[in-house]
């Protein structure tokens, strides 16, 4: 007769196994227990992924997420593949990386449905909190993060990091009053049923109908689901990953930075891409600031790497690398790249013959400029790019007005510096001079007035059609006048504002002498 093995009847004969003779207890190898799992976790994940596909009771639901999370924590030791694995299959429910949907479809979808929004829950849980155990999975979840991104399911926010919600003291809550388990690695114990409740009441919340019944948008319904993913944690706490999982997380971002498996709609879905991958390279980076020599060296030949695709266009991808590096690592290596603009500017500025490469090293330099203890050299290097009338041409006059400007507009920049590069753009005419006499500071304010009516003295070398000058005189210096008029009125109706009004006063003051003395100048040709 078939006996029916019910947990009791389990106890029972390993109860009786105690008393039977001989009996001898072992050192148990934890090591054997994985190896025993690894012969059944491929049909372990596939039977509950088609448990999950088929299921429609909030209960077996709950079941299949509870096998899921154990699964992890069984593969979180040593069975790297079967972590991946997990999260490709339970990927799918997301619907969000599904290439035969538009994203109206797929919008309405993540909406409607509760699985994808649990599916989409649970792959980012595991990455929190299995994330020392991922490799190859992070290109997923790289994906699905993207996708996320361009239906517009991201909060502003997901990467300013909640410094509570790594406490191992601290139990962070969402706007939604649900509380998350403590940030640990293994997550067993207290946290592993932390994590079950947290579905649990997330199954608990209100069906799609009765959320606007309550005046909740779609928009809000979604967002409150996405909160609850703690995106911007996996970056913060990356420090705790081992170097293979920091390196293919670090790796996936880039590929994706690149264009490799995207599809973009549009130039703008591109830069914005592009600049959100960029900006969570930087993320992990600054959290592993630490050990920054023990990856770099990787993360640089994935660089190059992306650089050597048959269809990789340079831009966005090498302005966003370079803005987000500098930002992050001005301490480290600004000293190193502004030696080398300046080599390049000095030594071989002949070389440069496009306006795409003054802009890039031009930008270079204006970004690693910025940083204290590289100001001054960055400065003298624009100073003498300007000063060499063989280095301004067509091809880079517009970026060395543009960055000379930016030098001049950073706060603490000394004023002589300031001052001699508006004496080097005097030398050139146009509408720059009269946005800089506005600045806030009155010597800049007076220094551009001057050295605009230095450029108008220049422009009769210049040859001017009575067109030209006319329209210099009506577009920038009155424009430039009216201008000023209107801000001294406006800090003459400002309290405690005195000061203020009558250093604009003097600079109005300047300007309508210019406007005098130009228009007796241009009169003859004005006139015709």
């Amino acid at each position: 007769m078939t006996v029916l093995m019910k947990p009791s009847r389990w106890i029972e004969l390993m109860n009786r196994s105690k008393t039977v003779q001989p009996f001898i207890l072992c050192d148990f190898d934890r090591r054997l227990g994985r190896d025993m799992f690894a012969c059944i976790a491929g049909p372990s994940v596939a039977a509950i992924s088609a448990f999950f596909e088929q299921a429609e009771e909030q209960e077996l639901l709950h079941e299949c997420i509870e096998g899921l999370f154990s699964v992890a924590r069984i593969a979180q030791y040593g069975l790297e593949d079967t972590l991946d694995e997990l999260i490709a299959t339970f990927l799918r429910f997301t619907t969000l990386l599904n290439p035969y949907d538009s994203a109206e479809e797929t919008l309405f979808a993540f909406s409607k449905y509760l699985k994808p929004r649990m599916a989409t829950l649970a792959i980012f849980t595991i990455a929190n909190n299995f994330g020392e155990s991922i490799r190859g999975g992070w290109r997923n979840i790289v994906d699905c993060l993207l996708k996320l991104k361009r239906l517009k399911l991201l909060p502003q926010n997901v990467l300013e990091f909640d410094a509570a919600s790594t406490s191992s003291d601290a139990q962070p809550t969402s706007e939604s009053g649900i509380i998350f388990p403590a940030h640990d690695p293994k997550f067993g114990g207290r946290q592993a049923s932390g994590m079950i409740s947290r579905f649990s009441h997330f199954l608990s919340l209100e069906s799609p109908e009765d959320a606007v019944s309550l005046g909740m948008s779609e928009f809000e319904q979604n967002l409150k689901v996405i909160k609850q993913c703690r995106i911007g944690d996996i970056f913060s706490t990356s420090s705790n990953f081992p170097e293979d999982s920091l390196l293919n997380l670090g790796r996936s971002l880039m590929y994706a930075a690149a264009g490799k498996g995207q599809k973009f709609s549009t130039s703008v879905e591109k830069e914005v891409t592009v600049g959100f991958c960029w900006d969570l390279i930087v993320a992990i980076s600054l959290a592993n600031v630490h050990r920054f020599q023990a990856f770099w060296l990787s993360f640089h030949d994935y660089l190059l790497a992306v650089a050597q695709f048959p269809m990789f266009s340079p831009i966005p991808f090498s302005e966003k690398a370079i803005v987000g590096l500098f930002k992050k690592f001005s301490d480290t290596c600004s000293e190193s790249i502004t030696q080398s603009v300046n080599k390049i500017l000095v030594e071989y500025p002949a070389n440069l013959q496009t306006q795409f490469g003054w802009k890039s090293v031009l930008h270079l330099l204006s970004v690693s400029g910025r940083h204290p203890d590289t100001y001054w050299q960055g400065v003298e290097t624009l100073i003498m790019v300007m000063s060499d009338g063989t280095h301004v041409s067509r091809t880079n006059y517009a970026y060395c007005i543009d960055h000379a400007f930016g030098f001049i507009a950073l706060k603490n920049s000394p004023l002589e510096k300031n001052l001699k590069i508006l004496d080097l753009l005097a030398d050139s005419l146009g509408e720059a001079f009269q946005k800089i006499s506005l600045a806030r500071r009155e010597e800049i304010r007076n220094h551009a007035v001057l050295s605009l009516q230095k450029s108008f003295k220049l422009a009769e070398e210049l040859e001017f059609t009575p067109t030209n000058y006319t329209n210099c005189f009506n577009l920038v210096i009155s424009v430039m006048v009216d201008d000023l008029h209107k801000k001294m009125l406006e800090y003459s109706q400002r309290e405690n504002a005195e000061k203020e009004m009558r250093g604009m006063e003097g600079t109005l003051k300047i300007a309508l002498e210019l406007l005098t003395d130009v228009y007796l100048q241009f009169l003859i040709p004005i006139s015709q």
